[in-house]
């Protein structure tokens, strides 16, 4: 019942009795999005409100980047970036950045599948 009036997942405070590996991997997403994220909104407002005010509004902003916090599921991310670096949308060196991990040289070009061409230009 605490966990619940505070929106905690059973399972962070060891509850674990309907617990299994597959969902707690979801759990900790749900946390993230159902009990963080709220209590983020609430301090950027406050940090705008009170520290940053109105005349600095349009250059300066808070923003807590819970992205690692989000990368639980890694069967889901790395299908995510394959498609995204081979997609063509999206460079390896941008996806490297989302992981935290340093840029590689000659990983920033966006990759264009070769069956990606407009039909009847095959040949050029």
């Amino acid at each position: 019942d605490v966990a619940r009036m505070f929106r905690v997942p059973p399972h962070k405070i060891g509850h674990l009795e309907k617990a299994t590996n597959n969902n707690i991997e979801h759990q900790g997403l749900e946390f993230v999005v159902d009990t963080m994220m709220p209590w983020v909104r609430r301090w950027e407002q406050s940090i705008t409100r009170d520290i940053i005010g109105r005349d600095n509004m349009r250059t300066l902003f808070p923003e807590f980047l819970l992205d690692g916090l989000l990368r639980g599921d890694s069967k889901a991310r790395a299908e995510f970036y394959s498609k995204a670096v081979g997609g063509p949308w999206m460079s390896a060196n941008e996806a490297r950045t989302k992981d935290n991990m340093n840029p590689i040289d000659g990983l920033d070009d966006v990759l264009k599948p070769l069956n990606m061409t407009p039909a009847g230009k095959e040949n050029e």
